[in-house]
């Protein structure tokens, strides 16, 4: 199972009670975390990330360390637009610019 990334002001749900063994997505009543309205990114390996915003929009985003401070590259164009082998090709070339020192999130504000 693959974790999920929860950010600060997004509340996972009150955990603290007894829940008699049922699980969390049971808790939930069987729904995934995009028909709840949570903003949640799922990890795809390799810094590749699906972004699933509240209002259920898709998008793919990459998460890298640039001077030790983390960043997040965000992949022109959505899901299912952009998909899957796609959005690992665009994710590799991002990473193979930070390796050549180069920073995609800065080249991105330059070009728009």
């Amino acid at each position: 199972m693959t974790a999920i990334r929860r950010y600060p002001g997004v509340t996972p749900g009150n955990n603290s009670h007894d829940t008699g063994g049922q699980s969390a997505h049971r808790r939930r009543g069987g729904k995934d975390q995009a028909s709840q309205g949570s903003f949640f990114e799922k990890p795809d390996g390799h810094g590749l990330y699906l972004v699933v915003q509240p209002s259920g929009l898709k998008s793919w985003a990459v998460r890298y360390r640039r001077d030790g401070i983390p960043r997040k590259y965000t992949i022109d164009g959505s899901y299912p637009t952009i998909g899957l082998k796609v959005a690992h090709e665009l994710a590799k070339a991002a990473l193979e610019s930070v390796a050549r020192g180069a920073d995609p999130s800065d080249a991105k504000k330059i070009v728009h």
